[in-house]
């Protein structure tokens, strides 16, 4: 299917009911989802340049649990195991490991539409901030 491939993030963000966006990962986040033909995914983010500030405390610790706050104060994401595509728009995964060991072990589900003239934009969610590239 169009997932099939290695897409390059391009903008990451969160959502919250207490302000606008905010860009977790920095304004040029790093990092690249891999969707594997044989039902694998492999996602890496973190926060470029590596100097740039994590969110303010405050926020952090109102809105996050405690491995979600250490990931976002050290920048850096990274979850696989194996994917499947539910829908046309929708797929899950299961956590087979990765930096948050909280979804260790949990089916995470997400939304996504794939755009653009040459069907090389893959956008995730609703709120439209979690935006990758195809890459090559």
């Amino acid at each position: 299917r169009c997932l099939v491939r290695v897409w390059r993030i391009a903008q990451f963000c969160t959502l919250h009911s207490v302000g606008p966006r905010y860009e977790i990962f920095g304004s040029h986040p790093g990092g690249q989802f891999i969707f594997a033909a044989s039902g694998l995914v492999s996602i890496q983010i973190h926060r470029t340049p590596s100097g740039t500030s994590a969110p303010p405390d405050a926020l952090i610790d109102s809105l996050f649990t405690t491995d979600e706050r250490r990931m976002f104060r050290d920048g850096y994401l990274g979850m696989f195991g194996p994917y499947t595509i539910t829908s046309d728009s929708a797929f899950s995964y299961h956590v087979d490991g990765g930096s948050l060991p909280t979804y260790t072990g949990t089916v995470q589900n997400r939304t996504y539409r794939i755009v653009g003239p040459e069907r090389d934009t893959l956008t995730m969610g609703t709120s439209g901030c979690r935006i990758l590239i195809r890459a090559g």
